[in-house]
C-alpha cells in the first residue's frame, strides 16, 4: 500500500489574510461540525470549505488530524479550491499530527503457494493495477520473472516472444 505523508496544501491567490474559517477534517470523522471537537471526514471539510469561500471575508483552512485516510478516489482540489484575491483557501496538518492520504487497498486472504520459495497468493478486485506492495507495513517485492529471459528479443516496437503462449494474457 503506498501512503504519502500529507505535509500540508497551500494554495495561494494575491494578497495575505488571517484565517476566519476553520475547519477540522479526520480519518474517522463524520457529520458536518468540522470543529476540532467534532471533526468531519476530509471531503466534508472540503465541501463546506468550498461552500464558504465566496463569501469568506478572510482565509478558509482545513486542519487535518493524524492517522491514515483510506480514499478509494483521487482526492481532487480545482478551481473552486483555489481562493480567491486576498482569500487562501488552505490544507494543513493539525501542529503535531500527521496525517497519510492513501489509496491503498488492504488485501486479505493469502495462503502459501510455495513453502520453498516462500511465495504467497491472494485473489484481488477486477482491475486492481498496483506498482507497489507493502507488507506490514514494509515494501515487499512483486513477484516476476527472470530478467531478459531466453528466447525473448527486443525490437523496435517492444519484444518478440519464444511462442505464442503469452498471446493469452491480457
Amino acid at each position: 500500500m503506498t501512503r504519502i505523508p500529507f505535509l500540508g496544501i497551500l494554495l495561494l491567490m494575491t494578497g495575505i489574510s488571517s484565517a476566519q474559517s476553520v475547519l477540522y477534517a479526520s480519518p474517522g470523522g463524520s457529520g458536518t461540525q468540522c470543529s476540532a471537537a467534532n471533526p468531519c471526514a476530509l471531503l466534508t471539510a472540503r465541501g463546506q470549505a468550498r461552500s464558504l469561500l465566496p463569501a469568506a471575508t478572510g482565509n478558509v483552512t482545513v486542519r487535518c488530524y493524524g492517522g491514515l485516510y483510506a480514499l478509494d478516489s483521487t482526492f481532487t482540489l480545482d478551481n473552486r479550491d483555489g481562493g480567491r484575491p486576498g482569500i487562501r483557501m488552505i490544507y494543513d496538518a493539525v501542529p503535531g499530527e500527521q496525517p497519510v492520504l492513501s489509496g491503498g487497498k488492504s488485501i486479505s486472504g493469502w495462503t502459501l503457494f510455495d513453502a520453498v520459495r516462500n511465495i504467497w497468493r491472494a485473489s484481488v478486485p477486477a482491475g486492481l493495477r498496483t506498482r507497489q506492495l507493502y507488507v506490514n507495513d514494509i515494501r515487499a517485492t512483486r513477484a516476476r520473472g527472470p530478467d531478459n529471459p531466453a528466447g525473448w528479443v527486443k525490437t523496435a516496437n517492444g519484444y518478440t516472444a519464444p511462442n505464442g503462449a503469452v498471446a493469452a494474457y491480457g
